[in-house]
């Protein structure tokens, strides 16, 4: 898998092509890589949610993953989960614990980044698990 990868190289790589079992093989030879970072500050919590990974979040999160992480630009997953309209996901991680009020970039929070992303079904989640309106 991946040949000539490094470790993280490969986490990173299973998540961006969805192998969800390639990824579970990884986290099980090394549990470390759930808080490895890519070259960008991406956390692959982050990743798997904005690439709508489903299975790849539910085995990040239950090998350790913090659904709060944020990336190096203050994103978290749900920020990204929002903007991208992965309702799923959105749900997934709300009931994980990530917080709907979490702020990031610039003090926005998940229910901004839907109403960038024109996301009407994941606001109404985010505001059904209690996200302050935008103003």
């Amino acid at each position: 898998m991946f040949v000539g990868m490094n470790s993280s190289e490969r986490l990173f790589a299973a998540i961006r092509s969805g192998d969800a079992d390639g990824l579970k093989r990884l986290l099980q030879a090394e549990p470390q890589l759930v808080h490895a970072r890519d070259q960008r500050g991406s956390t692959p919590l982050v990743l798997a949610a904005y690439l709508d990974q489903l299975e790849c979040t539910r085995l990040l999160i239950a090998a350790g993953a913090r659904p709060n992480v944020k990336d190096a630009a203050g994103s978290t997953p749900l920020m990204g989960a929002s903007f991208r309209g992965h309702g799923a996901i959105v749900s997934y991680l709300i009931e994980q614990g990530a917080g709907v009020d979490v702020p990031g970039p610039d003090g926005m929070t998940a229910l901004h980044f839907a109403e960038m992303g024109g996301n009407d079904g994941v606001r109404e989640l985010l505001l059904a698990a209690g996200a302050r309106p935008v103003d």
